[in-house]
């Protein structure tokens, strides 16, 4: 929605067959103009991280049994430095489970931009606690936004569940 409304949208997908997909859609659906889409992971730090796969690519230190692949990584603080970028309105995140480690990397920048923020809490779903230790992600993200004058709302859709928080002029 975000291109289809003027919006200028930076995807970050560090997978390369879910990479080429995701530009062949923009492509197909006309968006490639407005969203850019780079093939790298967004974490707390910049540099080489391990992704791991099963039914989902979680990310995983290096040297991990179910590591899959080293790929690139960089923080939002830095991306957003390094491109200039002068606005940021909203912040989506379905990282499974490496959102906290993501909101780590972009502390300047959310504390700047105060961007709205979507999470998808992969702390509710079970089949990720058989794989990684249940880290609290949820209250964490909660801890952080809270002191930034946000409205935190947790929320469910499609049996899925998000924590949403809306940005102080955008709290109704």
């Amino acid at each position: 929605p975000a291109c289809a409304l003027g919006g200028k949208v930076y995807a970050f997908e560090p997978d390369p067959y879910s990479y080429t997909i995701l530009e062949s859609n923009l492509t197909l659906n006309g968006y490639d103009a407005q969203c850019v889409v780079i093939p790298k992971a967004l974490w707390s730090k910049g540099g080489l991280m391990s992704i791991a796969e099963m039914p989902l690519s979680l990310a995983l230190p290096t040297g991990h049994p179910l590591h899959k692949a080293t790929i690139p990584a960089t923080t939002i603080d830095d991306y957003v430095q390094a491109n200039g970028i002068s606005r940021l309105d909203w912040l989506k995140m379905d990282i499974e489970g490496g959102e906290l480690e993501v909101l780590k990397g972009g502390v300047r920048v959310i504390s700047q931009f105060k961007p709205s923020i979507l999470v998808e809490r992969h702390d509710m779903h079970p089949h990720l606690q058989e794989w990684i230790k249940p880290r609290r992600v949820y209250e964490h993200i909660l801890g952080r936004l809270i002191g930034g004058g946000y409205t935190v709302q947790d929320i469910s859709f499609k049996n899925r569940s998000y924590l949403i928080a809306l940005r102080p002029s955008e709290a109704r």
